[in-house]
């Protein structure tokens, strides 16, 4: 029992048992971060030219997104290829092409370097001298020895209690830090409201849906209704354009849920037959060549493989449907899946050739009146029963596709669930609303969010109440504290590890571990605890937190779920970095301390905190090189693609192929932030600490660089770099450690005589720390609203810019028009007027038009006019409603319409003659475009479709905005199953037979077959891929 209290006692601060440590066992530490990040990076350097690992090293952006973000593929060359990721600027080519979420978080790691490499230059020539100069080292002083060395000696504990003067440096130099750091923080500030106002005034955003449109919720039962809403907020300037009540559609999407998951069986089970039919006539024709090698014959391979095809095609169109088929009743039953069976078997299909009854697939479904039980793990078998699995999901896609329909069509009889969509007609009416006080009732419509992507909505977490969110947070928060307590427990793990050297002689069971060599020992104690380290805290810490800021604490939207993963997974690193790492005395005793005086963390912390220095010299270079390494490696990305990303379906192997890794911001940031952290902490504490903050920032940003440029994409929408005033908020926490441990450091320093000597310092440090937090509450006060809302004055300067803009991309748009395209200039230039009119305020023609447009009956009028003065508003809505109504469905047909092989055939004939303009050198040339397209299917496909939503022509745009922030499930397309084609027949057989059962499963092989090795390849957009579907993200 005495051992494991003097280990628990002994193993809370890790960081304290690297006490002088010495330059050798520093070094060990230095160069297995070094040969950990030289392999790696090595092994990027190696395959990164290759064919199979452009996909995910060096041309993922390149040729896997949409054209106006394509960047020029970096070039083979290692020395050219980081030449060119320096001189690359950030502003303006970073930005334009990688969105402003990516230009700041690289903007970040820039901000970092601009703190600390001038802190670099002044601290480290002033404060290492006079720290090591008559310092205390092993020398006795006044009748006291110390015993300072290694890396020691360079920092604050090694002042000498002769030389306390030397301390007023010290506080020079940290009030110096202090006014750089914030004085670059408000330049940062200040250039981020320019880009953030710049962004919200782009026309490219303006034309968003999500510029225009305000989310609330909380909405009183008693004006959550359109007419309510209208009478509302009809009066701020523009008026309303379209307001959308939410409902809640779950018990619709659970269905729509399994409806997936039939449609994904179905696809696996059709495409294993149809290999299964495959591989029994290669294996056929391979014997029948065999054995007719030495005879002579009037057949070649090619004419039997079409005869084999006739023949199944002949056999296929003589089947006769029976009376039932086509109709589906109700569930599908083991009967009638037997009965689909025994069909096949006396019509012969295709498949019955090659492929017995007993070896397709088979699936287990529950007994009738037993599904609860089905469910129950083991004892579930004994209450289930075995169906195939093709009859059953036909018959089951079939029943949903029909039900879902039909759900869909009577939308209107779901609750609301107090929640709407408004969109105004103009981005400063949408932005006065979001700011005005709605209700008189406290609680109630108090949330209010503009500038929303519909992409980015988390749809169920609409359907919470206030006291609901705040039961979750609630939740949120005794979870948050359980997860810092079990990670606590693996922190405390490595901080037993990291002295395993010391432990080996006081504790007996461990003395085997004094016996290892001396390089080992100095490995697992330097260089295994940080990788474990980050190990645990950087693989499934983020995904918990993620998971519990966006569905336990309910994040209306991504992006604000990324933001608060950003603060709360900052809380847990800076904790278990530094804080824990930091406390020296054991867990025992500081608990003890803390009940009895809590006032005592200052001086906990302040005596700590010099010593414990080492610790990050080694962990912080271990930490750059293998985060840097294992980032540019991608080792994850790379073994999921090549040997856990197993797919079998045309539309898996679509999804992986097409699929660019992006990262997110919110696990990320936090790491930097507390680097960052510690370095402004150490500054003047421990100087050296810069040096390896210069280190650490500059690998980042080369790594981080390079992957915004050319690999990963960052999140499913740009936030518009919201993120990035918190970062500096957060580091803000650096700048308050710092100070009141120096105040702490200065109040323990001791002349010879044991007095207080630098009583003044630790004032004067603790008048700048109260400086400090007012200037952030400033900062705050006056910066706050910029950070998200569009200032009035922005409207004007964007409404003239708009209206340039618009005439540019016309008159570009005269050479380069889409294939198709049954616009001409004159509709161009009269939409452009229109669209100027819309964006600025209304004056009178305009409502003369909008009265004129509400007096019209053709369902595809898409532009709501807003409520004419003078005229019934009930009578206003009610007519709107109707028009809406009638043009639903024909919207979302030709919203989910595919495109057919006509339209591929003349958008193939129009890439080819595409005349790129080199602007700069990350534009791709037109030889690297055509390359890139013609030898990548999947690049050609992300080029067929639309993806930049200006480039639409205004009854495009508005079509996809009237329908932008209807619920997914309403909008979204009928699923198609999507199965390989064969050289045999057996595909076109099961496509037609699937028809003939019922029409309300939609089937094709088009742009899917096998390569020689059945492997699924594909060549053209999955069936139910909609020609919007890259810009609808954008929305």
């Amino acid at each position: 029992m005495s051992d494991i209290i003097s280990i628990i006692n002994g193993s809370a601060g890790s960081a304290q048992h690297k006490v002088g440590t010495t330059i050798e066992t520093f070094a060990i530490s230095l160069a297995a971060g070094f040969i950990l990040f030289a392999v790696q990076f090595g092994t990027f350097l190696i395959v990164r030219n290759y064919l199979w690992a452009k996909r995910i090293y060096s041309q993922p952006r390149s040729f896997l997104i949409p054209l106006k973000s394509r960047v020029k593929p970096p070039a083979n060359n290692p020395a050219k290829w980081l030449l060119t990721v320096f001189k690359i600027p950030e502003d303006p080519e970073v930005l334009q092409k990688a969105g402003m979420d990516a230009y700041f978080f690289l903007r970040y790691l820039s901000m970092c370097l601009k703190i600390f490499f001038p802190m670099a230059i002044i601290i480290l020539p002033i404060l290492i001298p006079l720290n090591v100069s008559g310092g205390k080292s092993t020398n006795t002083i006044a009748g006291t020895h110390y015993n300072v060395t290694g890396l020691d000696t360079l920092a604050w504990s090694n002042v000498s209690p002769e030389h306390t003067s030397r301390y007023w440096a010290h506080l020079i130099l940290a009030i110096g830090v202090v006014i750089w750091v914030c004085f670059i923080f408000h330049q940062e500030l200040i250039h981020y409201i320019f880009k953030r106002q710049e962004f919200l005034g782009s026309p490219s955003h303006r034309l968003k849906a999500s510029s225009t449109t305000v989310l609330i919720t909380d909405i009183p039962d008693e004006i959550c209704t359109v007419q309510a809403l209208t009478e509302l907020y009809d009066d701020f300037p523009g008026g309303l354009r379209r307001i959308w009540i939410n409902r809640n559609f779950k018990p619709l999407v659970d269905k729509d849920k399994v409806r997936k998951r039939f449609e994904d069986l179905l696809e696996n089970a059709e495409t294993n037959l149809i290999r299964k039919a495959t591989k029994e006539h290669r294996k056929r024709q391979k014997r029948l060549e065999r054995e007719t090698a030495n005879q002579p014959t009037s057949t070649t391979e090619g004419e039997l493989s079409n005869d084999v095809r006739t023949k199944a095609r002949s056999r296929s169109i003589l089947v006769k449907a029976e009376s039932d088929r086509g109709k589906i009743h109700g569930p599908a039953t083991p009967a009638a899946c037997n009965n689909d069976l025994q069909y096949d078997l006396e019509t012969k299909a295709a498949w019955t050739e090659y492929v017995a009854p007993k070896k397709r697939q088979k699936m287990r479904i529950p007994k009738h009146g037993h599904t609860a039980l089905f469910h129950i793990p083991l004892i579930g078998l004994f209450f289930s029963t075995k169906v195939d699995t093709i009859y059953y999901c036909r018959r089951e896609l079939a029943r949903l596709n029909k039900e879902i329909e039909t759900d869909v069509e009577a939308s209107e009889s779901y609750p609301h669930n107090r929640s709407a969509f408004i969109q105004f007609n103009s981005q400063k009416a949408a932005h006065l609303a979001c700011q005005s006080v709605a209700n008189t009732m406290p609680r109630q419509m108090t949330q209010r969010t503009v500038e929303i992507s519909p992409a980015d909505i988390n749809w169920s977490s609409l359907s919470l109440s206030w006291r609901a969110r705040y039961l979750r947070m609630v939740g949120f928060v005794l979870l948050f504290i359980i997860l810092v307590f079990l990670f606590g427990l693996i922190s405390f793990f490595t901080g037993i590890l990291s002295r395993a050297s010391t432990l080996a002689g006081s504790v007996s069971w461990l003395r085997w571990i004094g016996s290892l060599p001396a390089w080992l020992l100095s490995f697992i104690q330097g260089t295994l605890p940080p990788v474990i380290l980050i190990l645990v805290l950087s693989g499934p810490l983020p995904i918990l937190l993620r998971a519990l800021t966006n569905d336990t604490r309910g994040a209306t939207t991504g992006s604000r779920g990324e933001r608060s993963l950003q603060l709360w997974y900052f809380i847990f690193l800076f904790f278990e970095l530094f804080i824990i790492p930091t406390i020296s005395s054991g867990l025992t005793s500081i608990v003890q301390e803390l009940i009895h005086s809590p006032t005592s963390v200052p001086n906990i912390l302040a005596t700590n905190l010099p010593t414990a220095a080492d610790y990050y010299f080694s962990f912080l270079i271990l930490e750059a090189l293998s985060i840097s390494a294992s980032s540019i490696l991608q080792t994850i990305r790379l073994l999921n693609y090549y040997v856990f990303g197993s797919v079998n379906t045309p539309d898996s192997v679509f999804n992986k192929l097409s699929w660019t890794n992006r990262t997110r911001i919110g696990s990320n940031i936090p790491w930097y932030t507390t680097f960052a952290v510690i370095g402004l902490v150490y500054s003047v504490i421990a100087p050296l600490m810069l040096v390896f903050m210069l280190i650490t920032f500059s690998l980042f940003w080369i790594v981080i660089k390079n992957n915004i440029l050319y690999v990963i994409r960052t999140g499913n929408v740009d936030g518009g770099g919201l993120f990035f005033p918190s970062a500096i908020n957060q580091l803000f926490t650096g700048l308050y450690f710092m100070e009141i441990c120096l105040a702490g450091l200065f109040f323990l320093v001791r002349d010879v005589q044991g007095n207080v000597a630098c009583e003044a310092q630790g004032i004067i440090m603790v008048v700048v720390l109260i400086l400090t937090i007012f200037y952030q509450i400033w900062l705050a006060v006056n910066f706050q609203g910029l950070y998200t809302y569009a200032p009035v004055q922005l409207e004007g300067d964007a409404a003239r810019r708009d209206k340039e803009y618009e005439k540019e991309r016309l008159t570009a748009a005269v050479h380069n028009a889409r294939p198709g395209s049954e616009s001409t200039t004159a509709d161009n230039e009269q939409s452009l007027d229109h669209s100027s009119n819309t964006a600025t305020l209304p004056n009178n023609s305009e409502v003369d038009h909008r009265q004129n447009l509400a007096s019209e009956e053709e369902p595809s009028s898409l532009h709501p006019p807003r409520s004419i003065p003078g005229s019934p508003r009930s009578q206003h809505i009610q007519a709107q409603q109707r028009r809406d109504n009638q043009s639903a469905k024909h919207i979302l047909a030709r919203l989910n319409r595919p495109l057919d092989e006509a339209r591929l055939a003349a958008l193939e004939s129009h890439l080819a003659q595409i005349e790129e303009n080199v602007g700069n050198s990350l534009v791709p040339r037109q030889k690297d475009v055509e390359r890139q397209m013609m030898n990548d299917p999947i690049s050609k496909i992300v080029m067929q479709h639309n993806d930049e939503l200006e480039d639409l022509d205004a009854e495009e745009r508005d079509m996809l905005i009237s329908v932008a922030f209807t619920h997914p499930v309403l909008r979204g397309t009928k699923p198609s199953v999507w199965i390989p084609s064969d050289e045999i027949g057996v595909s076109d057989d099961e496509v037609r037979r699937t028809v003939e059962l019922s029409r309300d499963v939609a089937i094709d092989n088009r742009g899917a077959f096998f390569n020689k090795k059945l492997r699924v390849e594909v060549n053209k957009p999955p069936p139910d891929m909609s020609e919007f579907a890259l810009v609808m993200a954008e929305l």
